[in-house]
C-alpha cells in the first residue's frame, strides 16, 4: 500500500482538541523518543528489539518500531503477539509499519510486533513454552522473575510507561474459532479514562463490545496488558480480530483498519481527516454478562456450533468424547448468548476453554464514579483514593469490621480507636482515619501512639506542617517511657513485628523534615531513631534516610561512616529494599540488582532511591527518568513517590524563581 502523505487539513485545529491525550508523554524537539535501544527524532523511523535478560532461564527479545511525527501529539502503542499463534494482528503491523510514513503522522506510534517470541516460535498456544505462563495474566511483571513475567516488566516499563494510549491486539488463538470484538474495561478509577476508553473501542470498529467490571484494580497484581495500562490512567482497549491462528486476509485487513480508524480518531493521521460520526460503531451490542465454558472431560472434542451464531439457554455447545468415540460429557449454555469463540481443534483437556458466550446488556452501560478525593499534591494533581483487588478489598473490609467490634465493646479503648483509624488506612480512606485519630486525640490527650498514628497520616495526605507537628508532640510524650512494641496490622513474612514506638516517630519524623527540605532537623530526628533501632530491619531503613540526609548536606564522610554497621549477612527479612540500596550506596551492588518494577511500596522506595543516588553521583538524565517513572506509577501513598514527588516540588520553585 502507498504511504499516508501529510497534507494539511482544515480540520487540524479541531483535532487538535479532540484528541488531546490526558498526559502526554511524546515531547518533540532535539531530543530523541526512546523505546529501549530504539530511539527517533520527529519525522523518523527505527525499528530494533528490546532485550530481555536471562534469568533463571533463558533470554529473549521483543521485536519493536518506532513512528514518530514531525508534529506533536499522542504516543500510541500496539502491542500484538501476547499470545505466540494470534498472527493476524502480528502480520497487521507488519504491514502498517510499511504502510505508514513518519512524516505523515501527528504523534508516536509504537509497535510492539511479538510480544511474546517464545511462545510465537514454539508456536504455542496460551502459554510460553518455557515457564508455562500466560503473559497476559502476570503483568506488571517482574525484572528478576520468570521469562513471562521479563517480558511484562519490559513492555510495562518501556512501552506502557512512555505511551498516552494503548491496544492490547489479540485473535483467536490457534485451538480458537472466533468472532470479532472488543473488551472495555469500566474500572471506576478516572471516570474520563473509562470514557475515552469506551471512545477507543467505538473508533476501533467491532460491533461488540464485552464490558469488564472486575478487572484487577491493583497496580502491583494488574495482571492483563490492557489493565496495566488503564490503572495507570492511560486509555487502553482489548481488540479480539482472527481466528485458528491463521493470517486470514480479511482479519489481517480488519487489524489494520482498526488501527487506522484509531489513529484517525485520535487526530495522528490529519490527511486522513478525522474519524466522521457514521464511520463509528453507532450502536455496538454491550456485552455486559460474559462465560468462558470449560471441558468436564479429557478427550476429542466435537463443537455442536459455530463462531457468531445465538443460542438459547441449555442449547449444547459441543460434546467431549473419549478416544474411541464414545460420548463422555456434553456442554450446554447457561444461558441464552452468543457465541463469542469456539474450540475448533479436536484436542481437550479437563478443564481447558471449550467456548465463550455473551449476553447483551439491557442499555449502555453507565460509567463508574471515580473514587474519592483524598489528598492534594505537593505539585497540584489530584490524588483519588487508591483502588484494591476485590479479594483484597474484602478481606480490609472484614478487619475492619472486627476493629470496630473491638470498639464497640471497649468504647474507652485508645487502641480500639487506634485499630479503627489504621484498618481505615489500609482501606486508602486516610481522611476517615484522620478524623478518628482527631477524636482520640481529644479523649486521650497524652497518649503518643495517637499522635504517631495521625501524623503519619498527615504525610500520606500531604499535609507535612501537621505531620511534623503531630510526630513531635509524640516524641514529646514518649519521653522517660520505656519503648514498645508496634503490633503490625499487615504481618511480614515472619510474622514477627520489627517496629516500636519510639523508632516509628523518628523515621517519620525524619521523612517529615526531609520532605520538607529541612535537614539539619531530619539528621536529628534520623539519628535519634538510629539509638532505638534495636534490630537489623529498623537499622537500615533509619541508616537510609540517614545516608540521604547527609549526601544533601554536603557532608559525604559522615554518609560513608553511617554505611559502615551493613554489611550482607545482615538478617533483613522486610526492609529488604533499604538493606539492598545501602549496599547500592557502599558500592557492593549494582543498580539494575537493585530496580524491580513499580507495582509496590517497596519498588517505589527502591526507585527513589537509585533515582536519588544517581543525582548525588552527578547523573541527572538518570535521576531525572526514574524519578519521572516513579511519579507516573500511581502509588501515591508510598513514600517513594512522596519523596519523589517533593523533589520535583523543590525543583519547580527554583524554576520560577
Amino acid at each position: 500500500m502507498p504511504a499516508i502523505v501529510v497534507r494539511r487539513a482544515a480540520t487540524l485545529a479541531l483535532l487538535a482538541v479532540l484528541a488531546t491525550p490526558l498526559s502526554p508523554l511524546h515531547a518533540q524537539g532535539d531530543a530523541p523518543f526512546r523505546v529501549g535501544p530504539v530511539a527517533v527524532r520527529a519525522g523518523e523511523a527505527a525499528s530494533g528489539f528490546l532485550d530481555v535478560p536471562a534469568g533463571s532461564d533463558g533470554a529473549t527479545r521483543v521485536p519493536v518500531s518506532v513512528l514518530r511525527g514531525r508534529e506533536t501529539g499522542p504516543v500510541l502503542a500496539l502491542v500484538a503477539g501476547t499470545h505466540g499463534s494470534e498472527v493476524a494482528p502480528i502480520i497487521a503491523l507488519q504491514r502498517l509499519r510499511a504502510r505508514l510514513d513518519p512524516a505523515a503522522l501527528r504523534g508516536t506510534l509504537i509497535l510492539v510486533h511479538v510480544a511474546n517470541m517464545p511462545s510465537f516460535l514454539g508456536r504455542t498456544v496460551y502459554y510460553s513454552p518455557v515457564d508455562r505462563k500466560n503473559l497476559n495474566r502476570v503483568y506488571p511483571g517482574r525484572a528478576d522473575g520468570t521469562v513471562s513475567e521479563r517480558i511484562a516488566h519490559a513492555i510495562t516499563t518501556e512501552v506502557i510507561d512512555r505511551s498516552d494510549y494503548l491496544v492490547d491486539m489479540h485473535a483467536g488463538d490457534g485451538n480458537e474459532s472466533l468472532r470479532p470484538y472488543t473488551y472495555w474495561s469500566r474500572l471506576g478509577l478516572d471516570a474520563r479514562v473509562d470514557s475515552l476508553s469506551r471512545e477507543m473501542a467505538l473508533a476501533w470498529g467491532h460491533d461488540h463490545v464485552v464490558v469488564n467490571d472486575d478487572r484487577p484494580r491493583d497496580r502491583a497484581r494488574s495482571l492483563y496488558t490492557q489493565n496495566t495500562a488503564q490503572v495507570r490512567g492511560k486509555p487502553s482497549i482489548t481488540t479480539e480480530t482472527g481466528y485458528l491462528g491463521l493470517p486470514e486476509p480479511e482479519m489481517v485487513r480488519a487489524n489494520e483498519e482498526g488501527a487506522i480508524r484509531l489513529m484517525r480518531h485520535l487526530g495522528m493521521l490529519p490527511a486522513l481527516g478525522a474519524l466522521r460520526a457514521e464511520e463509528r460503531v453507532a450502536a455496538p451490542l454491550y456485552l455486559a454478562r460474559t462465560v468462558v465454558l470449560t471441558s468436564p472431560a479429557t478427550g476429542v472434542w466435537h463443537a455442536s456450533v459455530e463462531r457468531g451464531t445465538t443460542v438459547p439457554q441449555g442449547a449444547p455447545i459441543g460434546r467431549v468424547t473419549d478416544f474411541f468415540g464414545a460420548t463422555v460429557a456434553t456442554v450446554r449454555a447457561p444461558f441464552a448468548g452468543e457465541v463469542l469463540y469456539v474450540i475448533g481443534t479436536p484436542a481437550m483437556s479437563e478443564g481447558e476453554p471449550v467456548a465463550m458466550l455473551g449476553q447483551a446488556a439491557d442499555s449502555v452501560p453507565a460509567l463508574q464514579p471515580p473514587p474519592p478525593v483524598e489528598a492534594v499534591s505537593l505539585l497540584g494533581d489530584t490524588l483519588r483514593r487508591p483502588a484494591l483487588a476485590p479479594a483484597t478489598q474484602r478481606r480490609m473490609e472484614a478487619q475492619l469490621d472486627s476493629a470496630r467490634a473491638m470498639l464497640a465493646a471497649s468504647p474507652n479503648s485508645a487502641d480500639a480507636k487506634i485499630w479503627v483509624a489504621r484498618r481505615l488506612g489500609y482501606l486508602g480512606r486516610y481522611r476517615d482515619a484522620i478524623d478518628v485519630l482527631t477524636r482520640a486525640a481529644a479523649e486521650h490527650p497524652d497518649d503518643p501512639r495517637i499522635y504517631r498514628h495521625r501524623g503519619h497520616r498527615y504525610l500520606t495526605v500531604r499535609d507535612l506542617p501537621r505531620a511534623v507537628a503531630d510526630l513531635e508532640r509524640a516524641a514529646t510524650l514518649m519521653r522517660g517511657r520505656p519503648d514498645e512494641i508496634e503490633p503490625d496490622g499487615q504481618p511480614n513474612v515472619r510474622n514477627q513485628p520489627i517496629g516500636t514506638l519510639q523508632s516509628n516517630v523518628w523515621y517519620h519524623l525524619a521523612l517529615a523534615r526531609y520532605l520538607q527540605g529541612d535537614d539539619a532537623r531530619a539528621l536529628q530526628a534520623a539519628r535519634s531513631g538510629l539509638a532505638v533501632s534495636g534490630n537489623p530491619d529498623r537499622l537500615v531503613s533509619q541508616t537510609y534516610w540517614t545516608y540521604l540526609i547527609l549526601r544533601r548536606m554536603g557532608r559525604d564522610a559522615e554518609a560513608r561512616a553511617a554505611l559502615a554497621p551493613v554489611t550482607r549477612e545482615l538478617d533483613v527479612f522486610e526492609n529488604q529494599s533499604y538493606h539492598r540500596l545501602l549496599l547500592l550506596f557502599k558500592g557492593a551492588l549494582p543498580a539494575d540488582s537493585v530496580l524491580g518494577g513499580l507495582g509496590s511500596p517497596s519498588d517505589l522506595s527502591a526507585a527513589y532511591g537509585v533515582a536519588a543516588w544517581h543525582a548525588l553521583e552527578g547523573r541527572a538524565a538518570e535521576s531525572a527518568a526514574l524519578r519521572q517513572r516513579i511519579l507516573s506509577s500511581g502509588q501515591w501513598a508510598s513514600f517513594g513517590f512522596l519523596a519523589a514527588e517533593a523533589d520535583a516540588a523543590r525543583a519547580r520553585r527554583r524554576a520560577s524563581r
